[in-house]
């Protein structure tokens, strides 16, 4: 029976180390172009440049022609204003030629007049101060404020104090001027809403009330309950 291990045995024949030289074949034939991102659509077809750049100067043209176009409709459009602005600033100097300023003003002191005479009748209605020696309540255009006519003289509302008559002449005048247009079919609305108008009666401060005095509670009487037997 054999030995299970046999020693390794080197070969007769040494190996040969030395360098084998394998030349690599030459490839003469030239490498196809790769295409780049930065070209990539004559990258892909370098025959079609000539019809990249028809188109492009086709868009070119029709975007100049737009722009002359636009230009063209601007130009239109500023001259057929100015035509409307010169004949209205004509037709307005014809109309101020037309009218008489003293007419005008005989015109706004007619209106007003038409309103005093409602004032005077709300102000007395409503029993507002210096209104019952007031021959007129009428609107000074020059004041821009009610006033009084008395046949002592005219008296404004800046020298009638308490807020009462504030609030009650503005009120009067406004219902007078509601009425005018109302009656001469003006524009303005026919229902009207006034919010708090006895603001001016209220207090200023609440008013210190005295201490309470301290109730004393009275016990309940009793309550009889009846109660039937069976």
């Amino acid at each position: 029976m054999g030995s299970a291990f046999e020693p390794f045995r080197f070969s007769q024949h040494p190996l040969d180390l030395s360098p084998v030289e394998h030349p690599l074949p030459l490839r003469t034939a030239r490498m196809p172009p790769v295409a780049t991102s930065h070209d990539p659509i004559v990258a892909r077809n370098p025959n079609n440049d000539h019809s990249n750049r028809t188109r492009a100067a086709g868009r070119a043209g029709r975007i100049c022609r737009m722009s002359e176009r636009g230009i063209a409709l601007i130009a239109a459009t500023s001259a057929i204003l100015g035509s409307i602005t010169t004949g209205a600033e004509e037709h307005a100097a014809t109309l101020e030629l037309l009218v008489d300023e003293d007419v005008v003003a005989a015109e706004t002191e007619r209106r007003l007049a038409d309103i005093a005479i409602g004032m005077t009748a709300w102000a007395k209605r409503l029993n507002l101060g210096a209104a019952a020696d007031a021959t007129e309540v009428a609107i000074s255009l020059k004041l821009l404020n009610v006033v009084l006519r008395r046949p002592s003289g005219r008296l404004p509302l800046t020298r009638i104090r308490s807020a009462k008559n504030y609030i009650g002449y503005h009120l009067a005048a406004h219902l007078a001027l509601h009425t005018y247009l109302r009656r001469n079919n003006r524009p303005a609305p026919g229902f009207l809403m006034l919010d708090q108008p006895t603001q001016a009666f209220f207090p200023e401060s609440p008013a210190t009330l005295p201490p309470s005095e301290t109730l004393t509670e009275q016990p309940s009487p009793p309550t009889s309950n009846s109660s039937t037997t069976s």
